[in-house]
């Protein structure tokens, strides 16, 4: 289906069903193909054409731990009478930012905002595994986006899994609003442990691929997420600002 949508130029639709090809997760050489081919059809999808709002996809170089992480990214905004602020969109660890694309669209038009829409750690185009401290870029990606926007709100919403980074990011106060649509937060009364192997829906091998394990998490492992030691991207730990990896990715 996804061939025939390519072979009638319905790029976006063909985009979407590479997207279920390679659901949930990018386990196997097919996986990884059907990818490469979503994100293919996405750009021929939003390259050169009229859609209802503007749509830049680009990647900003995060300077960490003493090398450049690039992160990648997919922007929408009206096109006329944009209001200030910006919104953070990601999805959770198998629903990825090309699937959120009619959302991440729609919310443009709704509401005015800058629509800023990437994949949660651990997945997609995101750099590094799942790992505690993977809220470390989305911190980041705040910090330019103010840097840009000055005296404008930033808000996240993140849907499934993308709901604990909204939270994570919300309780300190890196952004101004923030939207849990179904992630989980650890903070039940009692906080009671997860048993990973007992998820449904295949969730444990998505998971472990989010982590970057070779396969299922061990059942010593039962209990508790399985998260691995804190991921360190290049070298020593850092806190140095993002910056853009070309002077055009945020140009809204």
């Amino acid at each position: 289906m996804a061939q025939e949508a390519e072979a009638a130029g319905k790029w976006l639709r063909a985009a979407q069903l590479w997207g279920a090809a390679r659901f949930p997760a990018l386990a196997t050489p097919e996986r990884h193909e059907a990818y490469a081919r979503q994100r293919a059809a996405y750009a021929r999808a939003t390259a050169g054409r009229r859609l209802p709002v503007r749509v830049t996809r680009g990647t900003v170089a995060l300077p960490m731990d003493g090398g450049t992480v690039p992160f990648p990214v997919h922007l929408m905004a009206r096109r006329r009478r944009r209001r200030p602020g910006v919104l953070v969109l990601s999805g959770g660890v198998d629903t990825w930012k090309v699937e959120w694309h009619r959302m991440a669209m729609a919310t443009a038009l709704a509401t005015g905002l800058l629509v800023v829409s990437v994949d949660m750690p651990g997945t997609g185009d995101a750099p590094g595994p799942l790992a505690p401290d993977g809220d470390r870029l989305l911190s980041a990606l705040v910090s330019e986006i103010r840097r840009r926007h000055p005296g404008e709100p930033v808000a996240y919403l993140g849907l499934s899994f993308g709901g604990h980074w909204a939270v994570k990011l919300a309780i300190p106060g890196v952004v101004d609003a923030a939207v849990d649509i179904g992630g989980p937060t650890g903070v039940a009364e009692p906080e009671e442990p997860i048993d990973v192997l007992a998820l449904p829906y295949g969730m444990p091998g998505i998971l472990g691929n989010a982590l970057g394990l070779a396969g299922l998490p061990r059942a010593a492992q039962r209990g508790s997420v399985p998260y691995p030691p804190r991921h360190r991207y290049c070298g020593r730990h850092s806190k140095s600002r993002m910056v853009a990896s070309s002077r055009s990715w945020l140009r809204w």
